[in-house]
């Protein structure tokens, strides 16, 4: 007997619309809350129920339309699950109803805010609307003389077992919480992996942050017992002692700050921010929305008498939010290059900036940042990193800069060719458009003439040298070449595609020198996981991994040998750690044997970088890295151990002791000169250093350790800090293409002039 379709047009209505389309609509709407107060859906299994429930009433209005199917096991089944899932969200949504209600009654004249007050009414349609389709199949089998299907239960049982999933998720969560955060390393690695595993994320976040709310958020309301409260003692003194925001790092990898501001399901490391909280601080922050890096130009000029670079980069941001922004980036500069000019376009002109004390340039430009003024600021966040910061880029504005470095190249061995490292950006507040234009890359070259065995610069300006002179070797030093290598491996997620090629990398290192490989992992190393840069096996990313530890060890490790030692690291963000980041500086300042290279792979902020010693000791081959792989910058580490490269000499000597037969450089060597004298004469903590390492630098114009720029809008407000600014026939530049063509011009005109004046001489005598 072929069934017969059993429907009312009105009533098949009204069920579509409740069972459908308002839990449809309460499902996307569902979809875009925040979690700050209450969420309906607080993991992936709760959608996956709401929606489970939408579909159903799509599929039971869809049969009953049909008539067909309306008597069988599954279907009574759908309904169950229905019912099920539905009369607990009615219970838990109970309180909302009522507000519902009132918005329905007091707003109907307004369509938008009428419906909104129906929403919390949505599991409640659903679960009648589940008793209705039951009811209703049910009488259509009686009256075709059959006997009504069983499942009902069923799908009651199967929604029963989804509930108590989403609770013992959150207890295995809590469970797993007490196990990483034991004091035994092993059993603290082990709850760190079921964490990874089988957590839920939305109930690890809440205990991390302390939450005291209800013990299952969207599961029962108002439940006087929180997910904290399930901890054990040794668990909740951690958390209370501010561990939480580092311990959602080591499990998940990500800063708990930027995944507050992004929402719960929001969105993933590429969303944007709307609200930026540290305004005028000395960290860099998550991307904000509406700001972006609207043009970029970079430049360079090169002495052939000394090897030196100046590059300059001129930088617009722009913004498209409704309030004022401000952009702070990060930048990795070439190796052992240092900021030598910083310039503001207020009102369409530029403004030279001041160079002062590290401490005297923030305090200028938080005080005018207060004010929404125009302030640019560049200081030193580590070996050859740098922090640029400039307010307000203004709604539907834009803000210009320029920012000069002097840098050394990289001249090959025989003095001819070489290459030009580019800045590279390390971490940064606003998006880049992905084909931009006139980005700085590197660019390799090569001299008219091999590079001579010594330069100089001269200047009778008594204000940078007295008497004296800045003197370059270029052949007389020998390449350095360690006898033991060591490789610190940062695991962490942030780090996964990073590292392809890293064996044929290593094995670029010179052979004779012993090689260690020391991986970071959820417990901390006793020995190097690999001791031959060979049969490595692929690494597993995961999680924030501790790196302080590692490199501890390794740094004992090669102290223990006794002999010139390299310890390289790679690494990507690591925005907490566990201890004080000086530890690591005074370990390598214990070793004067040792050198050590920073090869940064990823995006982001990394506070153990920023208290490492500026000095020769330390390396930062980041710019390499950044724009063109770690395995790059390790395959250029490795090549400067084989003598690849010239390594340069500079150092400030009396006039009559200036070698007869060097040449004459520009002022960039003096630069280069003041800042390493400048972090070399620094020795952080000990504050006798301060202000001999200002009085070198300073005089120079350059960003150093102990010195920075800043921009400021008016006269008045520079007097007011002590500060002045950089007179503008004192700074450096890279000429510009059309003045070249002009002194050419000129030039050739001169000739011309010239030759045909003589000639008319010439002719007149004959």
């Amino acid at each position: 007997m072929i069934d017969k379709p059993v429907k009312s047009a009105a009533g098949t209505f009204f069920l579509f619309l409740f069972s459908f389309i308002l839990p449809a609509a309460a499902l996307l709407v569902g979809l875009g809350m925040s979690d700050d107060w209450f969420d309906p859906m607080p993991s992936s299994l709760h959608v996956a129920m709401v929606a489970a429930v939408t579909l159903i009433g799509f599929t039971l209005c869809v049969i009953r339309l049909r008539g067909k199917d309306a008597n069988r096991k599954w279907v009574m089944a759908l309904c169950g699950l229905s019912f099920g899932i539905s009369i607990v969200y009615t219970v838990l949504m109970i309180p909302y109803m009522v507000f519902g209600a009132m918005a329905v009654v007091f707003a109907f004249w307004y369509f938008g805010i009428g419906f909104l007050g129906l929403l919390p009414w949505a599991p409640c349609s659903t679960m009648v609307c589940a008793l209705v389709f039951r009811r209703k199949f049910r009488k259509s089998a009686v009256e075709r003389g059959l006997k009504p299907a069983s499942g009902f239960l069923a799908g009651l049982i199967v929604a029963a077992a989804l509930w108590v999933a989403t609770v013992s998720g959150g207890l295995i969560t809590v469970y797993g919480v007490n196990l990483a955060l034991s004091s035994d390393p092993a059993v603290s690695a082990k709850g760190v992996r079921m964490l990874r595993n089988v957590g839920r994320n939305n109930v690890f976040r809440e205990i991390c942050d302390g939450s005291r709310r209800g013990i299952v958020r969207g599961e029962f309301f108002g439940s006087g017992i929180s997910w904290c409260d399930l901890l054990n003692e040794n668990a909740r003194l951690q958390l209370s002692d501010g561990r939480g925001e580092e311990f959602f790092y080591r499990v998940t990898g990500e800063d708990i700050k930027l995944y507050r501001s992004r929402g719960r399901r929001g969105l993933g490391p590429g969303s944007k921010l709307r609200w930026d909280t540290i305004t005028g601080g000395d960290k860099v922050g998550g991307a904000l929305e509406g700001l972006s890096l609207k043009g970029s130009a970079y430049d360079t000029t090169i002495d052939s008498a000394a090897g030196i670079a100046y590059s300059e980069w001129t930088i617009t941001f722009g913004n498209t939010y409704f309030s004022d922004r401000e952009a702070r980036m990060r930048l990795a500069l070439p190796p052992r290059g240092t900021v030598s000019r910083l310039t503001l376009w207020i009102n369409g002109e530029e403004c030279e900036a001041a160079f002062g004390g590290r401490g005297q340039v923030r305090r200028a430009y938080e005080q005018i940042v207060s004010r929404h003024r125009d302030p640019v600021l560049v200081t030193t966040c580590g070996p050859d990193e740098v922090q640029v910061q400039c307010f307000p880029v203004p709604r539907d504005g834009e803000m210009k800069l320029r920012l000069g470095i002097s840098f050394p190249l990289q001249v090959a061995a025989d003095g001819r060719s070489y290459t030009m490292q580019a800045p590279a950006i390390i971490a940064k507040n606003f998006s880049i458009a992905p084909n931009m234009l006139g980005l700085p890359k590197t660019e390799t070259g090569a001299f008219e003439r091999p590079l001579p065995a010594v330069a100089a610069f001269r200047t009778d300006d008594t204000n940078l040298l007295s008497n004296a002179a800045i003197v370059q070797r270029n052949a007389d030093a020998p390449s350095w070449r360690p006898e033991a290598v060591a490789v610190v491996v940062d695991t962490s997620l942030a780090m996964k595609g990073s590292l392809d090629g890293l064996e044929g990398a290593l094995a670029k290192i010179p052979d004779g020198i012993d090689v260690e490989i020391w991986l970071t992992d959820d417990e901390p190393p006793t020995k190097p996981t690999y001791t031959d840069k060979t049969g490595i096996a692929p690494f597993v990313f995961c999680g924030g991994k501790d790196n302080l530890r590692p490199l501890l060890k390794a740094t004992e490790s090669l102290a223990a040998r006794g002999k010139s030692a390299a310890l390289v690291w790679l690494y990507g963000p690591q925005p907490y750690t566990d201890s004080s980041s000086d530890v690591l500086a005074l370990a390598l300042n214990k070793n004067p044997n040792l050198r050590t290279y920073l090869v940064k792979c990823a995006d982001g902020e990394n506070p153990l970088v920023e208290a490492l010693p500026q000095t020769g000791n330390v390396r930062n081959y980041s710019a390499v890295s950044m724009e063109k792989g770690a395995c790059a910058a390790l395959e250029t580490i490795a090549a400067g151990w084989n003598g690849a490269f010239l390594s340069p000499v500079r150092e400030k000597v009396a006039l009559d002791a200036v070698p007869a037969d060097a040449v004459k450089a520009s002022d960039h060597l003096g630069r280069l000169w003041a800042a390493e004298s400048a972090a070399r004469t620094f020795r952080s903590g000990d504050p006798k250093t301060l202000e001999p390492a200002k009085e070198i630098a300073l005089p120079w114009h350059v960003v150093t350790p102990v010195t920075g720029a800043v921009v400021l809008e008016t006269q008045q407000q520079y007097n007011a800090n002590g500060l002045e600014q950089v007179k503008s026939e004192s700074v450096p530049t890279v000429p510009e293409p059309e003045s070249v063509f002009c002194l050419a011009v000129v030039a050739l005109v001169m000739f011309v002039t010239l030759f045909l004046s003589r000639r008319r001489k010439m002719a007149k005598r004959l």
